[in-house]
């Protein structure tokens, strides 16, 4: 498995788990016994940091989104812009600017229309 496929697991799990309320599990749960290959790592360290900073993390979200809260946000948009908060913020080894655009290249897959230009506006703000 390469980054981008690890980044995308990363995003369709924080969506599952935040839909199913389930961040008080242990990030090795999340992933089970799928097949990450020399991803592992990468994968339990950002869904670690999500669980352990979510709430900062929203924190600055909320703080640099104009008028729209991560409660009014669309799902998969949050879910897309704290992955990529999480790796701004917290793991050293992805620059800023990949972050960013692969969090844009996901939301053309998982998002609307509207939802690159958006999560770019969002996590540009992001100083990490």
């Amino acid at each position: 498995m390469k980054r981008k496929e690890a980044r995308e697991f990363v995003v369709l799990k924080a969506f599952e788990i935040d839909a199913n309320n389930g961040w008080d599990e242990a990030p090795e749960k999340w992933i089970g016994d799928k097949e990450l290959g020399g991803q592992r790592s990468y994968v339990l360290n950002v869904l670690g940091k999500l669980s352990e900073e979510r709430d900062n993390i929203d924190g600055i979200i909320n703080s640099v989104s104009d008028k729209w809260t991560t409660g009014r946000m669309a799902r998969t948009d949050l879910a897309i812009i704290r992955v990529a908060a999480a790796e701004m913020l917290y793991i050293e080894d992805v620059p800023k600017a990949v972050a960013i655009n692969e969090a844009v290249e996901l939301s053309k897959k998982y998002g609307t229309e509207e939802s690159g230009r958006f999560i770019n506006a969002i996590l540009g703000k992001i100083d990490a």
